[in-house]
């Protein structure tokens, strides 16, 4: 009778649960999608390293779009639900506290992915020159951050005590 109480009680929702979020869509396409990963040498805090590995990178990134039978191909400091992100919390006008989990994005990376962005821009190689950085944030942070407000050209609380003019969102 014990083992009947615990398949209906504990087996057959966790069932549901993990086939129900199975079938609920990523967000992102993942077939026809491959990813490289890049391990830098050297410490990124020394100028001459870091602008030679972004130098080399950007190389590699142009031999990989002209590659026949690439369609595109972004750079990004981690994949979808790859573990390698940093995570930053900060408090809600509202009184509450929100966790932002981030991850570095280059220009076509939501076009490699194939992620709909429902307001503003994704990222362009243009933004490289802009003297702020652009965020690209979901539909949950934009509601939790700014409610129904417009996010678009807003400055996040994120890095708010030091620069609060260094980012921008473009987009949602």
């Amino acid at each position: 009778i014990f083992a009947s109480f615990l398949v209906l009680f504990a087996v057959a929702p966790a069932g549901i649960y993990f086939g129900g979020n199975w079938m609920r869509p990523l967000g992102f396409e993942w077939h026809d999608v491959w990813v490289v990963d890049l391990m830098p040498d050297g410490s990124m805090k020394d100028p001459e390293i870091a602008a030679r590995q972004t130098r080399e990178f950007l190389s590699l990134l142009s031999e990989a779009r002209a590659y026949p039978g690439v369609v595109a191909a972004a750079g990004g400091s981690s994949s979808p639900y790859h573990s390698s992100t940093w995570t930053n919390t900060t408090d809600l006008k509202s009184g509450g506290t929100v966790s932002m989990h981030m991850s570095w994005a280059g220009d076509g990376f939501f076009e490699v992915m194939r992620m709909p962005l429902v307001a503003g821009r994704g990222f362009e190689p243009e933004d490289a020159a802009l003297d702020w950085v652009p965020l690209v944030i979901d539909r949950e942070l934009a509601r939790d951050l700014f409610g129904t407000e417009d996010p678009i050209g807003k400055m996040p609380p994120y890095g708010a005590d030091s620069e609060p003019e260094r980012f921008r969102i473009v987009g949602v």
